[in-house]
């Protein structure tokens, strides 16, 4: 099964910490493969498995959730 990438903006983040909490909270989600963060870009690359049930809402969900923007 190939692998399906989704690249997200997120706000907010203002050093390394908040990277780490950002990928270490996308990372509990169901079916995630991956998570890169970059804080210069701010955006975020998330890979899941093709044909998994991971929607897009529901990693900008847990970026929100922590008090992050994410779109």
């Amino acid at each position: 099964m190939s692998k399906k990438k989704q690249e997200f903006d997120i706000t907010g983040m203002h050093c390394a910490a908040c990277v780490k909490r950002v990928e270490n909270v996308v990372s509990k989600v169901d079916g995630v493969e991956s998570v890169k963060v970059n804080l210069l870009t701010r955006k975020g690359s998330v890979e899941y498995k093709e044909g998994s049930s991971v929607e897009p809402q529901q990693i900008i969900e847990a970026i929100t959730n922590i008090g992050f923007g994410a779109e």
